[in-house]
């Protein structure tokens, strides 16, 4: 992971470090010294810690802001807490926004893998366009929260980003005699085919009327279409090639969906089943002969869908 610093959950006791941060909080007080300070509630993907600013700033620190800190940690009653050097407003920041993603969320661990797998991306417009996707945080929120679906494969909180890293991890293994834009054409969609679904269902695990009446795949759609307009004109190669990867399925010509015109596309669609079939297969057939059965037909699946493409 790429331009980050220190995570919070390694800042020890003494140690000076600098960093990244999201700003939860932040509050002006006055310590029984008499000295002004700001408390600061700082998190990432790997936790929060309380920073105190020593000090008033010329500017007071707004919260949801990106934040660069250097500072050094050290001890308060149990907990470590940090007291901020040099502290810098970023208005715009490189890094992927999952580093930034809050820790309290069902799987916390997903959120840096699956930006591990970002870092991959080689063009400029596809990861500018993920990026853009994924720094609305109502948004990452709602994606690090939602089930992979209801009733079936990864059915369960924080189950789509953990499909949604299986289904890349997968592409990104049947890409080696790829060329570098059609892997990044892959591990685009591959990060994106599902993401709709995270305003598909509510906090009831039940569907919304966006999800009754539209589905994931048209929320998605629609979420694109104004940072796609904002990277590319309508009829650009790399946007077109996208959403062919994101729409094609094998469907009667009269619906307006068009049949797969890349093996890519298949390769996508094979590693989004197989990571359902993974996840229904560790959760109800774990072991004895049915597994061994499943295993079987998942390892014949990885086999053929490698040699046909």
């Amino acid at each position: 992971m790429k331009n980050n610093g220190t995570s919070i959950r390694s800042i020890l006791d003494g140690q000076r470090f600098s960093g990244i941060y999201y700003l939860q909080s932040s509050m002006g007080s006055i310590s029984r010294m008499g000295k002004d300070y700001w408390k600061l509630g700082l998190s990432d993907h790997s936790g929060k810690i309380d920073a105190y600013f020593w000090g008033t700033p010329l500017e007071p620190p707004k919260t949801d802001a990106v934040l660069w800190i250097s500072g050094q940690g050290r001890i308060l009653g149990r907990q470590v807490i940090c007291d901020v050097i040099s502290i810098l407003e970023l208005s715009s920041w490189d890094g992927c926004p999952l580093l930034l993603a809050p820790s309290d969320i069902p799987l916390p661990d997903e959120s840096a893998l699956v930006s591990s797998l970002l870092d991959d991306i080689g063009n400029a417009e596809l990861r500018r366009l993920v990026f853009q996707v994924i720094s609305d945080r109502q948004f990452m929120i709602a994606t690090l929260h939602a089930p992979g679906s209801l009733n079936h494969h990864h059915a369960y909180p924080g189950g789509l980003i953990r499909h949604t890293r299986e289904t890349m991890e997968i592409v990104l293994a049947q890409s080696g005699n790829l060329q570098p834009i059609e892997r990044d054409l892959l591990l685009v969609a591959a990060f994106l085919h599902d993401l709709g679904k995270a305003y598909e269902y509510n906090q009831y695990r039940r569907l919304t009327d966006r999800g009754t009446l539209l589905g994931h795949e048209v929320t998605l759609l629609e979420m694109l279409a104004p940072i796609m307009n904002s990277i590319w004109e309508i009829n650009h190669p790399t946007r077109i090639a996208l959403l062919h990867f994101l729409v094609a399925k094998p469907a009667p010509q009269w619906t307006g969906i068009r049949h797969p015109r890349s093996a890519l596309v298949n390769i996508l669609r094979f590693a989004d089943k197989l990571s359902g079939e993974k996840d229904l297969e560790q959760r109800s057939y774990s072991g004895g002969q049915i597994g061994r059965i499943l295993r079987s037909k998942v390892h014949k699946q990885t086999t053929e869908i490698a040699l046909s493409c």
